[in-house]
Formats: structure tokens, C-alpha cells, sequence
């Protein structure tokens, strides 16, 4: 098994909200300089200006800790003539769409500029404007909020050109009565949709009257503090989603996968793999004695799981959610006669060949 570092403890990390309103947007009334002024208390390092249909991209606000990405947030409008099962008049498909500074764009989209929202026409339809934001008006997108959209897994699992969806959103699970989306995650990843998550606040009110903001953040972990550095790493997945744990270093080495975390009351490997129904190989639970934290583990990967990942929880129901690691990716694969490599077991299909010589 291959030695990877997923977190490196000797990256620094940066707290972030990838998921925001001001008064900008028609249903927030706080002005975007102090909603930075309260995230920067807060201990955050970045945020994405997601108002509804009114693109940011200007450095206000800026100073040496603490920067903006240019972004906005997007609604498929419902199409009442003839309502598709993706954006029914129930459900409300949102979508965050943050510039991506990593790459020249020759359509890019200006600041105060408006948007106008797609006609849902179905799920071809929801996927053509995505790809359309992506390549040709240079964005990055995420999937907003599932569980209070409504979503089926389906749904999500076929949605394509996303760098990741929130698993947690803190306005639907304070405000509007939502759970994570932990089960939809799974329900794409056991069929092997490689889907990464943020956490995120949604927020759009602020102040001490108020509980959205700083509920959720996604830490990134890059040397290169800057909008680039930050964006890039997101394109590489280099970051996880929390609403109060931090991961300070997870790696694999020697087929062992070892984690340092802050204090935590117990750690859940979710791990799945249908050989392990068997082997009792589909993961593992850690738990602290009564009056003790626990702040490291070390776990034998099981070779026969699909994939596994990793909630740390602490004493206060808090969540921190790693990535999911591929266990296939991590094995070392016998080289076949006449091929010098093959590609990525979650991108294409084994050969059948492979899988006949391997057996």
C-alpha cells in the first residue's frame, strides 16, 4: 500500500466560509464590510461573496489575514409550464459559483455584474450550466445545501463539473430544522462517485442575536495564502469541512492510517466495501473514557474496502468531516505486459484482462 500524506501537519490551514449573503442579496440586510468585520472575530481567513444573482469580485475589504474570493450564487428559476423532477416548485436547486483565479477566462464575470437564472429544463440542462460556468466563464462550483434543497442522491451523483457539495449548511440545520448530508454523500460514493464536501454558514443574518455565522467552515491547507493559492487548493482537494474540530495531520503510511486532531470525544471511520460484509472490514469507531479527549489514532486500512472517511466529533457534538479516500488508489498495482500504466480505478473501469491476470 502506497504512503500518502492527505493532511500534512506541517501545512498551515486556513478557515474559510465558502457560502454567504450581505445586503447585496434581497433577504440579508447587513452591509458585506462588517459581515467581514464579524467573520475576521471569528477567527476566519477568507470568505467567498456569494450573494443572490449579483457577482462580487473586488479586493475591499482586504488586509494581510484575511481576503475575499470573488463568487455568487445561482438558482435554477422553475419552469412552470413544465416542472422537472430536479427543481420541482418543492425544491430549490442553488449552486455557488466562485471564480477560478488558477486559469485565464476570456468571458470572466465583472463585479456588480447580474446574473440571469436557468430555466430548469432537467438534469441535462442543470449539468450544461454548470459545464457553461465552468468553461467558459472560468468558475469553480459547488452544490449548495442538499438536504434543504430537497435533492435526491440520484440527482447529486449525476451532477457533473462540481468540485464539491456542503455536507453541512448552517442555515438549514439552525434555522430551517436540516440534518448533514452524510447519508447522501455515502449513497454517491458506494457506487463510486468521487464527490469531495465543504461546510459552510449560509449566512445571512449576523450579530449576537444570531447563530448562522461561524457554525460552519471549510479549512484549506496550502502554503500560498492568496485568492490563487486558496482556489488552487480547492481544485486539488487539499481541504476539509468542520464545525468545530480541526484535522492537523492524516496520512497513510505502511498501510496504517494515522491522525492528529484537536480534543475529541469519539472518531468514526465510515468505511464501505461489499467483500466487507464478510470480513467485518467496513470501518471503525474510537471513543474516549469518561473524563479523557482523544487527539490521535491509528487504524489498519482493510484492503477490501472501497473507500473510507473519517468524522471526528468532540464533547460538544461538534464535526469535522475528511475526504474520502479511494483504498484502491492507495494499493500497488501489478504492471500488465504491454501497458506501462492504467488509469485510476474511480476515473475508467479496470481492464478485464487486469482482472483476470490479478485473480
Amino acid at each position: 500500500m502506497k504512503n500518502v500524506i492527505i493532511i500534512d501537519g506541517a501545512t498551515p490551514q486556513w478557515k474559510g466560509n465558502l457560502h454567504l449573503h450581505t445586503s447585496r442579496s434581497h433577504d440579508s440586510k447587513y452591509h458585506y464590510l462588517d459581515v467581514f468585520d464579524e467573520l475576521k472575530s471569528k477567527g476566519y481567513h477568507f470568505c467567498a461573496v456569494t450573494d443572490h444573482e449579483v457577482y462580487w469580485d473586488s479586493e475591499e475589504g482586504h488586509t494581510d489575514t484575511f481576503i475575499t474570493l470573488p463568487g455568487v450564487e445561482t438558482i435554477l428559476k422553475t419552469n412552470v409550464d413544465r416542472e422537472w423532477n430536479v427543481d420541482l416548485r418543492r425544491k430549490f436547486i442553488h449552486i455557488n459559483a466562485i471564480k477560478d483565479v488558477t486559469r485565464e477566462c476570456d468571458k470572466p464575470f465583472k463585479h456588480d455584474e447580474r446574473m440571469l437564472r436557468c430555466y430548469d429544463q432537467g438534469l441535462d440542462c442543470m449539468n450544461e450550466y454548470i459545464r457553461y460556468l465552468v468553461e467558459e466563464r472560468g468558475q469553480i462550483v459547488q452544490m449548495n445545501h442538499p438536504d434543504w434543497s430537497h435533492m435526491e442522491p440520484e440527482v447529486l451523483m449525476a451532477t457533473h463539473n462540481i468540485f464539491a457539495f456542503e455536507v453541512f449548511n448552517s442555515g438549514a440545520m439552525r434555522y430551517a430544522g436540516g440534518q448533514t448530508d452524510d447519508w447522501r454523500w455515502d449513497f454517491c460514493l458506494e457506487r463510486g462517485r468521487k464527490l469531495l464536501a465543504t461546510a459552510a454558514d449560509d449566512s445571512h443574518t449576523y450579530g449576537p442575536d444570531h447563530i448562522e455565522c461561524g457554525a460552519g467552515f471549510t479549512m484549506v491547507h496550502t502554503e500560498d495564502f492568496s485568492r490563487y493559492g486558496i482556489v488552487k487548493a480547492l481544485k486539488e482537494g487539499k481541504f476539509y469541512a468542520s464545525t468545530g474540530p480541526k484535522i492537523y495531520d492524516m496520512r497513510v503510511e505502511d498501510g496504517m492510517l494515522k491522525m492528529q486532531f484537536s480534543d475529541a470525544r469519539f472518531v468514526q471511520i465510515v468505511g464501505f466495501g461489499y467483500s466487507s460484509h464478510f470480513s467485518g472490514n467496513r470501518g471503525k469507531s474510537f471513543g474516549a473514557l469518561p473524563g479523557q479527549v482523544l487527539n490521535s489514532i491509528e487504524w489498519k486500512i482493510g484492503e477490501k474496502l472501497n473507500y473510507f472517511r473519517v468524522r471526528v466529533v468532540d464533547h460538544q457534538g461538534e464535526v469535522a468531516w475528511s475526504q474520502p479516500v479511494f483504498v484502491d488508489e492507495l494499493i500497488e498495482h501489478p504492471p500488465i505486459e504491454g501497458r506501462e500504466t492504467r488509469s485510476p480505478s474511480w476515473s475508467f473501469p479496470r481492464y478485464l484482462d487486469e482482472i483476470k491476470e490479478q485473480n
